[in-house]
């Protein structure tokens, strides 16, 4: 669950290649205006899938990994991380807000569409619009 947001923070969805584990997507969530590009202030999941990409009622498993420096919310460009832990490279940046106790992540991505998708206590995100 996440608190809800006072206003939209930033909010990025990473694609992850290369690292110790498959493939995947990190979604990083500020929960705070950050304090600098290395305050780590980016709640973060690691996805198979982007969670922009999910039709309405798909599902998928969102894993709880650390929180990221928030440098990453503003990554436009592709970037080798140190210590071989792979790449990452931006697929889309926006807001994003919680609504219905936490459980729902109301996203707006920088194209112009949006995302909501329902967490549950599983481990699993659900889009429902």
């Amino acid at each position: 669950m996440l608190p809800p947001a006072a206003r939209p923070l930033p909010a990025a969805v990473l694609r992850h290649t290369g690292s110790d584990v498959a493939d995947h997507f990190d979604v990083l969530l500020a929960v705070r205006t950050p304090a600098g590009p290395d305050d780590r202030a980016c709640a973060t999941w690691r996805t198979p899938r982007d969670p922009g990409s999910l039709a309405v009622g798909e599902r998928l498993a969102a894993e709880r990994i650390a929180d990221h420096r928030a440098d990453y919310l503003g990554l436009r460009t592709e970037r080798e991380l140190d210590r071989g832990r792979g790449r990452v490279t931006p697929v889309r940046h926006g807001t994003w807000g919680a609504a219905a106790g936490g459980a729902d992540i109301e996203l707006h991505w920088h194209d112009g569409t949006g995302t909501v998708l329902r967490a549950t206590p599983d481990g699993t995100w659900t889009r429902t619009r």
